[in-house]
């Protein structure tokens, strides 16, 4: 007894029988998990998976990516999306920190009561805001 490897997930469904049907032209058995699809490709709210058996998934993965390579990206293009993603994080994260301090000591001035829940609120809010800013003024820079 072989096991199920997931080799793709897909919303259309469309796409899913498409890679389906060109697997099974070359001798390969797929397996489609969540394939309850609707009469149109309408896109699903979670996700369908091809799976194929462990020891044909190299087999698979390389028609597939020979089918359509674009699917798979490359791999310089996965690590400039990822530092590009991590950039943002550090962006968002500073300028959140930034604005939260600023929340809890204006708020903590203004409130003249021993409130802690105020200045709670404030510097949670203080960091959503001040990171989205952050975003958006780093996002101009990179523009």
């Amino acid at each position: 007894m072989s096991y199920q490897k997931t080799l793709l997930t897909y919303r259309v469904p469309g796409e899913a029988e498409v890679d389906k049907s060109l697997l099974e032209s070359h001798g390969i058995a797929v397996n489609l998990l969540n394939d309850r699809s609707p009469p149109s490709d309408l896109v699903f709210p979670f996700a369908i998976e091809l799976q194929v058996a462990e020891e044909r998934y190299a087999e698979a993965f390389a028609i597939l990516k020979e089918f359509n390579p674009e699917r798979f990206g490359s791999a310089e293009r996965v690590m400039q999306l990822e530092k590009a993603l991590w950039a943002g994080v550090r962006r968002f994260s500073a300028g959140g920190v930034v604005s939260a301090v600023l929340a809890w000591f204006i708020i903590g001035s203004l409130v003249h009561t021993k409130w802690f829940d105020w200045r709670v609120t404030g510097a949670a809010g203080g960091f959503f805001v001040g990171g989205f800013i952050a975003l958006k003024i780093g996002g101009k820079k990179n523009a």
